[in-house]
């Protein structure tokens, strides 16, 4: 480990049972058992094989995975305009890729369609090329080009590496596994078959039991520098959205990683338990103030 990691967390615990409201977006109920909402699973299946493998589409720089670009992971220094309309210069600048230094970006969309915005033109365009998502709070990002919508299912941004003709980087990369984002930029993706050996679980299981393992020493196994979580953001199948405060996470954020869990893994905080996709992080800069649709926890979950 080439770094060692630091985390303090706020004060004392916080009740989780409190509710969490948008301001714009009304928040839905959770039931005590949460399973009832969610698709049929198959036990012994992959989410793919049942149906329920989720694509986010990722951000490449010179190939390196650098973010995935959905609503809940921008990160909280994007500022969206009305009708959740953003610059993409202005994303890129957040995920370290300066537009006056791109040389292109190749918007990869379905069927292998791909849209080329070469440096010339971004220039010009830095302040009109924008993005938005289909469900205004969530869904599939749309880019908007010279008045034409343009469908993303992946980014690949070339600064330093020379554009080549539908590159699109390791296309897999990212689809399995939970994703953690340490303030909108991705540092893994918890893996089940990759804990063991790598993160120390909190203990060792009963005979058929799941090990759980601390966030913290996940991050600390892929050399995250987190001096201070100031909230966490849980990413739920749905795009709803679970959000931490510091003062919530003071025993630690845990988790577990069922067998054949469909992509989600179960995230521990106090009394409670919810199945997640994502996980993001907010350390060097606070939690955005934007509009999110939540979920309500009114009772231990026992997923």
């Amino acid at each position: 480990m080439s770094r060692r990691i630091t985390i303090l967390l706020a004060l004392s615990i916080a009740a989780v049972g409190c509710k969490r409201r948008s301001p714009s977006v009304a928040p839905a109920a959770a039931s005590v058992n949460t399973a009832a909402a969610e698709p049929a699973r198959v036990p012994g299946q992959g989410a793919a094989e049942a149906g329920l493998e989720v694509r986010a589409p990722l951000v490449y720089v010179d190939g390196e995975a650098r973010a995935a670009f959905t609503y809940n992971e921008l990160p909280s220094t994007v500022k969206l305009r009305a009708g959740g309309h953003g610059l993409v210069c202005d994303y890129l600048h957040d995920l370290g890729a300066d537009c006056a230094t791109v040389r292109q970006i190749d918007f990869h969309g379905p069927a292998g369609a791909i849209v080329s915005v070469p440096a010339a033109e971004l220039r010009r365009a830095r302040k009109t090329l924008a993005f938005h998502f289909t469900d205004g709070t969530g869904g599939k990002p749309i880019v908007e080009r010279n008045g034409a919508s343009v469908a993303v299912e992946d980014v690949a941004v070339f600064v330093q590496d020379k554009p080549v003709a539908g590159a699109r980087y390791a296309h897999d990369d990212g689809r399995r596994g939970v994703r953690v984002d340490v303030d909108g930029r991705l540092v893994g993706k918890i893996k089940r078959n990759l804990l063991e050996g790598n993160v120390e679980p909190i203990s060792q299981p009963a005979a058929g039991g799941i090990a759980r393992y601390r966030l913290a020493d996940y991050l600390a196994s892929k050399s995250a520098d987190v001096e201070r979580i100031r909230g966490v953001d849980l990413v739920l199948r749905d795009e709803r959205v679970v959000r931490l405060s510091a003062s919530e996470l003071t025993a630690g954020l845990e988790f577990a990683a069922p067998d054949k869990g469909h992509g989600e893994m179960i995230f521990y905080f106090g009394s409670q338990a919810v199945k997640a996709l994502a996980v993001v992080v907010w350390a060097r800069t606070e939690p955005p103030t934007r509009a999110l649709r939540t979920l309500v926890m009114h009772a231990a979950l026992t997923p």
